[in-house]
């Protein structure tokens, strides 16, 4: 549907009401290099990216990037779902949500299995800053240790 990765970055904005402004703000990028970006003569930049998605964190990295949805799957019932959020947060009905032929069965599970998808990665993201966390506590620990020690 969407072919670069301009276009999913456009398509994200426009559905959201980001500006280039606003992510020039935000310091994704000079307003040559976020124009660029937008007009598909450049390619982001890994800071860009990265705060692209985190201003937007449900959105499926790999299929900003790649224009795929990961493959990981979750079971169904650990997965509670608002009919209300598109698969890009977009908020619309599901009666608004048919593809070329109609199908909005097909549509649904589409949107069901990328929400799944950015579950997963959430889930992910949670246990690596845990870790994360729990490293940066056992450093303090030990420094703590330190000085008491001097």
């Amino acid at each position: 549907m969407y072919k670069s990765i301009a276009d999913r970055i456009a398509v994200i904005c426009k559905e959201r009401g980001i500006t280039q402004k606003h992510l020039i703000l935000r310091d994704l990028g000079s307003s040559a290099t976020v124009s660029n970006i937008f007009h598909a003569k450049q390619l982001p930049t890994l800071k860009f990216i990265n705060g692209f998605l985190e201003m937007n964190p449900d959105i499926d990295a790999r299929w900003l990037i790649t224009g795929e949805f990961s493959q990981q799957k979750i079971e169904q019932k650990n997965l509670s779902v608002d009919s209300n959020v598109g698969y890009m947060g977009s908020g619309n009905q599901i009666a608004d949500i048919k593809n070329g032929n109609g199908s909005e069965l097909a549509v649904l599970q589409e949107r069901i299995n990328s929400m799944q998808t950015q579950l997963e990665m959430i889930r992910e993201q949670i246990e690596l800053k845990d870790k994360i966390i729990s490293e940066k506590e056992e450093q303090n620990k030990l420094l703590r240790e330190l000085m008491i020690k001097s």
